[in-house]
């Protein structure tokens, strides 16, 4: 099954990019790291700097125009001084796949079987929607032949550099090359992003990632059709189970408040309102009109239990608490989700799997419900 990017733009200019000589990668290369130190600077600094990059490039480019050799990035030593095996250990490691974040890369690692070294560029609690890119990320990009992130916004303030990077390297935005009539439309043209909320469709998530690193690396194909069809059947066990756990609860006991609204494929997928205090990203300020709101409709409901969430400060929900008791009301909270951010690398909550099933178990023992699958937590 052939998998085709909403945005097609970026696959041409690689193709172009590779028809030229490495020299030119490596200008590319430069480039992008220059780039990472004008991240903050203005936007008519960047313009000014990318016409002078381009135009070093056409001048690099005429001059290896006419000799009539393809100059291939594994064989380099005549070109660069006898230098090209240290370029190519610079910008590549063997098999290094990066990711952006833990919900992508711990499932690839699990699948690959240790064909691959997969990194995950965002740890535990680091929310996806504000984080910078550091000049280390950058580096290790560098360093591995292939990038994924989600896309769909998500990784708002990287998508300048992993644009840029996409120019010369593999870089796939996975989650763009979901159907639209699978997404989650919160306004025109605007996507949910939290797509691994509702398992089954992050498994699709999952399957085009394999199939992307199945293409950079061939050789580990068998590898990855034995570990996806695994992993496959864990994922259906999962939402089985979840699917078993909510049924039980009457439609309208089944209202889950959170931090911000990552949970809208969760409450699509098992038929459970979701009330947030933050949109669907974490980048904005809140009204004090819209947690008066919340409030006002939490007390009107008698919803007793809302949840924080590990990559989200506290403070709001807890002044949504404050204002639900200055109205004699009392709202407990039912404990901490992970939403944009798994848990701790080694730790059950750090896999995909272990993740969902600490928040199935979360809400489920805070809404009251006996004897479900995941009553109790794995040793």
């Amino acid at each position: 099954m052939k998998y085709k990017s909403n945005t097609s733009s970026s696959l041409v200019k690689r193709a172009s990019i590779r028809a030229i000589s490495p020299i030119i990668a490596l200008s590319m290369s430069i480039t992008l790291v220059i780039n990472t130190f004008l991240y903050y600077s203005s936007r008519q600094v960047k313009v000014v700097f990318h016409l002078l990059a381009v135009l070093i490039l056409l001048i690099v480019s005429s001059a290896y125009a006419g000799d009539g050799d393809y100059h291939d990035l594994g064989h380099q030593s005549d070109l660069v001084g006898g230098a090209g095996v240290a370029y190519n250990s610079y910008v590549s490691d063997n098999k290094k796949v990066v990711s952006s974040i833990a919900q992508l890369g711990e499932p690839l690692a699990a699948i690959t079987g240790g064909c691959t070294q997969v990194k995950n560029l965002l740890g535990s609690g680091t929310d996806p929607h504000l984080y910078r890119l550091s000049r280390a990320d950058v580096l290790q990009m560098h360093k591995a032949n292939l990038v994924m992130n989600l896309g769909l916004h998500l990784e708002l303030q990287m998508q300048p550099i992993l644009d840029d990077m996409s120019l010369f390297k593999d870089v796939h935005s996975v989650g763009d090359m979901i159907p639209a009539k699978r997404l989650l439309e919160v306004s025109p043209l605007v996507f949910d992003p939290h797509l691994w909320m509702d398992p089954l469709l992050w498994l699709n998530v999952i399957t085009i990632a394999s199939h992307q690193v199945v293409k950079s690396y061939p050789e580990c194909k068998k590898t990855i059709i034995a570990g996806l069809k695994d992993y496959t059947k864990k994922i259906h066990d999962l939402d089985s189970d979840a699917q078993k756990a909510f049924q039980a609860i009457p439609a309208e006991s089944k209202v889950l408040v959170t931090s911000h609204d990552a949970f809208g494929y969760f409450g699509k997928k098992y038929g459970i309102k979701v009330l947030a205090i933050q949109g669907i990203s974490t980048d904005r300020q809140i009204s004090i009109r819209r947690i008066s709101r919340l409030v006002d409709f939490l007390v009107e409901n008698k919803i007793e239990v809302v949840f924080v969430e590990s990559s989200v400060n506290p403070r709001d929900m807890n002044a949504v608490i404050e204002g639900a008791a200055n109205q004699g009301y009392k709202i407990d909270i039912g404990g901490t989700l992970y939403s944009d951010a798994m848990g701790a690398s080694g730790a059950k909550e750090g896999t995909y799997i272990g993740m969902f099933k600490h928040n199935m178990r979360t809400i489920l023992n805070a809404w009251n419900v006996e004897d479900h699958p995941f009553a109790a937590k794995e040793a």
